[in-house]
């Protein structure tokens, strides 16, 4: 299962989607006190999969981001941009704790840019994970 929240920046509220491993909506939460035309417009409009979370969140104006809590060496490897020395790996994210792991999951993303502007490769996921390049 995967977890999405929606925010506004000028407004308190959350909205939550919940996707089940077929990427398809499972469940929704909206905020309490909203009135009866905002419930109907975001009805309207709900993403029935994750696929449409993207054109929701341009049509909204709302802020889309996945609520990681907690992260396999399988989908950490598999996004991982360098596939050497899995075994090395793993035994690197073993060692690591939760929240260490999500933090390191979240900065795939930056890293691979970071590589990408400078021209330098990717690390081997044994030495990012090793060296915590995610605190870089």
């Amino acid at each position: 299962m995967r977890t999405f929240i929606a925010t506004k920046h000028d407004q308190p509220w959350v909205i939550t989607f919940k996707f089940n491993d077929a990427e398809l909506l499972i469940g929704f939460e909206l905020p309490e006190d909203w009135t009866e035309e905002k419930v109907k417009w975001i009805m309207d409009r709900m993403p029935l999969n994750i696929t449409e979370l993207e054109p929701f969140s341009r049509i909204s104006k709302l802020k889309i981001e996945e609520q990681i809590t907690e992260v396999t060496f399988d989908y950490f490897y598999n996004t991982y941009a360098v596939k050497e020395a899995r075994q090395k790996a793993e035994k690197s994210w073993e060692r690591l704790s939760k929240a260490e792991r999500i933090k390191a999951f979240k900065y795939i993303p930056v890293l691979r840019s970071k590589c990408n502007l400078s021209g330098i490769a990717m690390p081997y996921p044994a030495t990012y994970l090793n060296n915590k390049r995610w605190n870089d």
